[in-house]
């Protein structure tokens, strides 16, 4: 074999582990932002939908408690004679329920302040968009408790003037606030269902995807390496034929 044939050789491997190298590379580089899309999704799921639906179902669970605890403070006042441990009782539920509204508002600051960062650190304009319609929803939630709320301090003024007529007409006025703050409520959990369910798909179909073309690219890696050296070894020798 003459010098030329050598260097054509030479020429041909380094071809040969070139093209290898790309396609490993490109394999690589696929795999990483695979990795890179799946871990978006499941930090999605971890740090911003789990969080936000233990808020919706501790707000729920708050808000149905106030409503008991002022059922309770109307029929306690409703008594005739109004003695010291019907008067303590009715200070240990009023204060329960204003305890709930701290833990109230508590969860909403919470959320708001977790919706906010996430829009911040939103991998695509899709999750972003996502985010500021839960952030939507958050704010009605905020305005509708906070008017529910209003409303029970009016009626507790009530009781305590013993003006239990209009104590009762608010209370009607409070029950259907209590009603649309639930549906509010509803939604948001149901918004956030969805896109843990949509997040959760995506990391799952990524995962496929991944498994899939990097097992082609991977298949034809090996497949084209041995036929570039092949053929690297054929062309020497038959121009050395000539």
């Amino acid at each position: 074999m003459d010098e030329n044939s050598c260097r054509r050789l030479r020429s041909q491997f380094i071809v040969s582990a070139s093209t290898a190298l790309a396609l490993f590379v490109v394999s690589t580089v696929y795999g990483l932002s695979q990795i890179n899309s799946i871990s978006a999704n499941v930090t999605e799921i971890a740090r911003v939908y789990v969080p936000l639906n233990k808020i919706s179902a501790e707000i729920t669970s708050y808000q149905l408690k106030q409503s008991l605890l002022i059922e309770r403070a109307l029929r306690l006042f409703e008594c005739a004679d109004i003695d010291v441990g019907t008067r303590s009782q009715i200070e240990i539920a009023l204060k329960d329920y204003g305890d709930l509204s701290g833990r109230v508002e508590g969860e909403l600051v919470k959320g708001e302040r977790l919706v906010k960062n996430a829009i911040q650190n939103a991998f695509s304009e899709k999750m972003r968009e996502s985010f500021r319609r839960i952030g939507q929803l958050l704010e009605k939630v905020d305005q509708k408790y906070r008017n529910m709320d209003h409303n029970a301090g009016e009626i507790i003024k009530f009781l305590q003037q013993r003006r239990l007529r209009e104590a009762h007409e608010l209370l009607a006025e409070a029950e259907k606030q209590e009603h649309r703050l639930a549906d509010e409520l509803k939604e948001l959990f149901i918004m956030v269902e969805q896109l843990t369910e949509q997040a959760a798909l995506n990391a799952e179909r990524s995962e496929e995807q991944s498994y899939l073309r990097l097992f082609i690219l991977t298949a034809f890696a090996f497949i084209a390496v041995p036929v570039l050296i092949v053929r690297a070894m054929r062309n020497p020798s038959k121009k050395l034929n000539e």
